[in-house]
């Protein structure tokens, strides 16, 4: 889902939630989330909460988990979820571009399948490294404008008519770019093509970052 506030329509709050939940609970994503949560520990910032998704897949060490996500229509699909889960899940507000943290205090933040839709990606990149204690580190599974330009080529031909249909999500962003442009290093870094995905869709980057 997408973490910022703004103007939400009716496309957006009754039936984008329930699509996004449907198509982002699938065999690859669920093979990838535990790879980006499975092994946090302490103090957890996860952008983009929506249904919560992520949550069946931390592990035992992370403590709490402030989530970020202006669409209550996902945070009630992830009631279930969060009265499951050992770690405690607090609201940390609506806007990834504005974090209401304290500088330094999150051992780690999340996102997955996010960065393409905040308007403000670049603010919400400075406010993770702005929350993330030295040494913190960034998790990120992303989909990403694709290195063929062929293909390239059609996420920008198509992202006008992409945006609306799916809350705001870029097709051509270049995710490792931005994160890097923030002053936050990969350390690991996979990039792939998610064959089971639409080409214009496919380009994913699997990471983890720290302060540059």
């Amino acid at each position: 889902m997408r973490p910022y506030a703004g103007e939400v329509n009716f496309y957006e709050r009754h039936i984008l939630p329930h699509l996004v939940a449907l198509v982002m609970d699938n065999p690859t994503a669920r093979e990838l989330r535990p790879r980006v949560v499975g092994d946090l520990r302490g103090e957890v910032l996860e952008l983009g909460f929506g249904a919560g998704l992520n949550l069946p897949f931390y592990g035992e060490g992370t403590e709490r988990i402030h989530i970020i996500d202006p669409d209550q229509t996902g945070r009630d699909k992830a009631a279930q979820r969060i009265a499951d889960s050992p770690a405690q899940v607090v609201d940390a507000g609506l806007d990834g571009a504005r974090i209401d943290l304290p500088d330094a205090s999150m051992d780690h933040v999340v996102c997955t399948w996010t960065l393409c839709t905040i308007p403000q990606v670049e603010a919400a990149l400075l406010e993770v490294k702005r929350v993330l204690k030295p040494g913190g580190s960034f998790r990120f599974v992303e989909h990403s404008r694709h290195p063929e330009p062929s293909v390239a080529a059609w996420q920008d031909r198509l992202n006008p008519l992409w945006m609306p249909f799916a809350g705001g999500c870029h097709l051509n962003r270049p995710i490792v770019e931005l994160i890097r442009g923030a002053g936050l290093e990969p350390v690991s870094l996979e990039e792939f093509d998610q064959r089971s995905w639409p080409r214009i869709a496919s380009w994913t980057a699997l990471g983890t970052a720290r302060k540059a």
